[in-house]
């Protein structure tokens, strides 16, 4: 039966057009099923599920089809399978008639991840693809956030996002996501590189800061420069390789593919490789052996990466001599007088920092990295940096999570620098069927200068404590510049603040505790009763915060003495002391026999480029003093451990300059009847220490000692103190803490 349609205030004729009838997509066994029900006398009723489609206000009739390999879809998963299989070649038909499209921008990582348009319109706004990209930072930013112990940073990111970067105002970017993550503190370089291993396309970031920061590579145009330099860098580092022999022979017979100049009859292949070798050159230096392979002139040698200076315009005309005519075929060291002919005298200093080693041939290096072997991932990163200039990072968002403050206060500053404190006025210009108007004085809107600063409330609390100086600090200032004056213009502070961090966050934070009270509990404490809980937390916290453990068992017990070699040999404790390649570094040499008598010492002010390199110096010249005194048994001491470890087993990433200094070590050690490379770490190594800070200071360079010089005799008293030498009568064993003697 038929009933009209009834309505009160329209037609039935105006009513028809705003009726809509639903449609879907059914298989023919399905529908022929629903039409034979009625005829046995069955009651259809049919549901359609409309919970996933795309409404569009217009005539098109749009479903979406999620597919996944997974068991979520339970007992259903045959029956899609089955319905994908047969809906295939209807897709096809209606694909090439512009029915059906495959949306792919909803998705990444070549449609691992998908999610539908979150505005229904595939032509504007926002893709799939963005919301996948945003619900994946979250899940690295969790897993950052936890491995440093902050799991709850989670909470504060995902309703800072919502806040801070909706989709609506456009600001649902990568760069509004890495503002919040940054007012965190999270490790914004640690969640980018756990996206991009978690997809290879980096979730379509583009912009410059991401490109420096990634191990990998987003832009292609870098990839492909680093690949074609790296070919050029097995031309210059393998010369004897088929490669590089063949395009000598064509192409630089008798010179450097540094020195050669690309001719207009060369192959284009030639060219190109040729261009990024020029290129690398600005990377590249020479590391000296024998000098035979370096042109003085032309080639890069010089440890701060400099060209020599020459007294005069005669002997530099000479383009292509070679560094091997600096070096004395006599001694095997820099000939000085050659020096003092040629250079200027900051190139002369220059050159005689650089130590010629035992053996060896000259060797190109590499400069960006520190074993010295080319990387393509050194060779990009350079090449960005120079690019796009490294985006500017507010301190002060990392100085907040360091600062010795309870969670609660440092989530609160944090919130104050953010402008994300939700304040009657911060909260009204969102809602505004909120109220602005400060709960306090209820006579002006609740700003976050008034809430803390300038409500007669606020600066009740303030005199109470007695620490009104620090609100008045704050005049002509905004909430959050006078926040930023607390980590870094302190001047004005006076010395018997007790912290000047702690002393205001505490109140500010008792303000704002007392005033969500009285929003949410109708009740406010006094402004003395504020004033006095905030002094209390104030004390408990400096009390807390400066006390002193005691040590525990295990620290009592260990050992804190140097340890003694055994009877039959020398022990040499060695120690540099460096600052910067612009001024002298120094090393100190120590000898001592079993009982911890002192035997030499030795001074020795030198250059290095770095401390790991002063401190293989320190070694060789540890090494050739004991040579030089026919030492048979001895044992070499250094705080260095990764030095120390490269001479035993030539494990660890180690300077290259520091690498050929410890092979020349290793041509001496054949010397030694018994020699053993120990390491200690540098509490035990104080006098070695104080030695390498005298020689780097010292105005007179270099000295040997017969007697121990009186800025040791405390150092050594102390560790001759602390060898124990107990007689057990009963058994006759001497217990000392010495090392095992066996081995020597």
């Amino acid at each position: 039966m038929v009933e009209p349609l009834i309505t009160v205030n329209t037609s039935q004729e105006d009513h028809l057009h705003k009726i809509t009838i639903p449609a879907a997509f059914i298989t023919k066994t399905f529908g022929d099923s629903i039409k034979k029900a009625p005829s046995s006398g069955e009651v259809v009723n049919i549901n359609l599920d409309w919970r996933e489609s795309l409404p569009h206000p217009d005539t098109r009739v749009e479903y979406e089809f999620w597919t996944n390999d997974d068991d979520e879809c339970g007992p259903k998963c045959n029956s899609r399978i089955e319905f994908l299989n047969n809906f295939k070649g209807a897709a096809q038909i209606l694909k090439q008639n512009g029915f059906y499209l495959q949306q792919k921008s909803q998705c990444i990582n070549h449609g691992r991840y998908c999610a539908p348009d979150p505005d229904q319109d595939f032509n504007r706004g926002y893709a799939g693809k963005d919301v996948v990209v945003q619900k994946l930072r979250q899940v690295c930013l969790f897993k950052v956030a936890n491995e440093g112990g902050r799991p709850w940073a989670w909470w504060d990111y995902v309703t800072e996002f919502a806040i801070r970067c909706p989709m609506k105002d456009q600001k649902y970017t990568k760069e509004c996501a890495d503002q919040v993550i940054q007012s965190l503190g999270l490790d914004l370089m640690k969640i980018d590189q756990s996206m991009y291993r978690r997809c290879e396309c980096r979730c379509g970031e583009s912009s410059a800061q991401s490109r420096t920061r990634s191990t990998g590579f987003k832009d292609l145009h870098h990839l492909n420069l680093a690949q074609i330099t790296r070919v050029g860098w097995r031309i210059l580092k393998f010369p004897n390789s088929i490669a590089a022999t063949i395009l000598k022979h064509k192409y630089f017979p008798n010179t450097s593919p540094f020195h050669t100049i690309s001719k207009s009859t060369d192959s284009w292949v030639w060219k190109g490789l040729h261009k990024y070798i020029i290129d690398m050159r600005k990377y590249c230096i020479w590391e000296v052996g024998k000098g035979n392979q370096i042109e003085i002139w032309n080639d890069t040698w010089l440890p701060d990466l400099s060209k020599p200076v020459a007294l005069n315009n005669q002997v530099s005309t000479i383009t292509h001599q070679k560094v091997e005519a600096l070096i004395s075929p006599v001694s095997g060291n820099w000939n000085q007088s050659v020096l003092n002919e040629y250079f200027d005298q900051p190139t002369i200093d220059s050159i005689n920092s650089i130590r010629i080693p035992l053996n060896g041939s000259d060797q190109i290096k590499w400069n960006l990295s520190k074993d010295g072997e080319f990387s393509v991932k050194s060779y990009s990163n350079q090449h960005s940096q120079s690019v796009h200039s490294s985006p500017i990072v507010d301190k002060s968002w990392a100085i907040i999570w360091k600062q010795k403050l309870i969670p609660k206060i440092q989530l609160f500053i944090w919130k104050c620098l953010s402008d994300s404190l939700p304040t009657n006025a911060k909260i009204n210009s969102i809602i505004t069927t909120v109220s602005s108007i400060c709960p306090h004085c209820l006579s002006k809107k609740e700003s976050l200068n008034h809430l803390i600063l300038e409500c007669p409330y606020s600066i009740a609390v303030w005199r109470a404590s007695n620490y009104d100086l620090a609100r008045n600090n704050s005049q002509n200032l905004s909430v959050h510049d006078w926040i930023k004056s607390w980590f870094f213009d302190i001047s004005h502070w006076p010395t018997h603040f007790p912290n000047i961090i702690l002393v205001s966050a505490t109140i500010s934070w008792f303000i704002w505790k007392s005033r969500c009270s009285k929003m949410f509990q109708g009740n406010c404490p006094t402004p003395l009763q504020t004033a006095q809980e905030a002094i209390l937390l104030i004390q408990n916290q400096q009390r807390v915060f400066s006390s002193h453990f005691n040590p525990t068992i295990t620290d009592r017990n260990r050992i804190t003495y140097w340890r003694p070699p055994s009877s039959q040999a020398l022990k040499f404790n060695i120690d540099a002391s460096f600052v910067s390649p612009k001024v002298f570094a120094g090393i100190g040499i120590l000898i001592r026999d079993n009982a911890g008598s002192f035997k030499a010492a030795n001074c020795i002010q030198l250059r290095a480029t770095s401390s790991e390199h002063a401190e293989g110096l320190a070694i060789l010249a540890a090494v050739k003093w004991a040579q030089e005194l026919n030492l048979k048994r001895v044992i070499f001491e250094s705080d260095a451990q990764n030095v120390i470890n490269y001479i035993n087993q030539e494990s660890g990433i180690l300077d290259w300059r520091c690498k050929t200094i410890l092979k020349d070590c290793k041509t001496i050690i054949p010397t030694f009847d018994f020699v053993e490379f120990t390491y200690t770490p540098r509490d035990f190594n104080r006098p070695a220490d104080s030695l390498a800070k005298a020689a780097r200071l010292s105005s007179t360079g270099s000295a040997i000692f017969e007697a121990p010089p009186s800025f040791i005799f405390d150092v050594l008293s102390n560790d001759k103190n602390g060898i124990v030498n107990i007689i057990v009568p009963q058994h006759n064993i001497a217990v000392t803490n010495s090392l095992p003697s066996g081995s020597l």
